[in-house]
């Protein structure tokens, strides 16, 4: 298994400006074809508390399999909430994803349900990332 400790600047959106910081861990363990990631972290709003950009804990889990020697796949779900209010505000998500490495680039997809579980649940809320990854391998 391999833990690596980290601090992330991240704006989630520039209009308005929402920067927030980032605390949290890495995790990752690999078996054969398959491999569990973890990104545990701790969200504090640094700028606009009042539109939104609250403390928050994250704890997103991705289950990983080998679909071949060049596919990938995974799913995506965890927990996540603000820390105000995190019984009522509480959300688990649901996706799937898939990439395939050609040279030294991968390219996929992810398609997920944001917020399919919990007290607050939302099937329309969706999100689908098409994504290009150039490796330095």
């Amino acid at each position: 298994m391999a833990v690596a400790l980290r601090a992330r600047l991240v704006a989630r959106s520039l209009s308005p400006l929402l920067p927030s910081l980032r605390v949290g861990a890495l995790l990752r363990w690999r078996r054969a074809a398959w491999g569990i990631d973890a990104d545990p972290h701790l969200q504090l709003g640094l700028y606009h508390r009042d539109l939104g950009n609250r403390a928050q804990l994250d704890l997103p889990l991705w289950v990983r399999f080998a679909l071949g020697c060049r596919v990938a796949g995974w799913v995506r779900s965890g927990v996540r909430g603000e820390l105000a209010v995190v019984a009522d505000d509480l959300s688990i998500p649901l996706g799937l994803g898939a990439a395939a490495r050609l040279g030294p680039v991968d390219v996929g997809v992810e398609g997920a349900f944001v917020r399919l579980l919990g007290p607050l649940n939302n099937v329309a809320e969706r999100d689908l990332v098409l994504f290009a990854r150039w490796r330095r391998d």
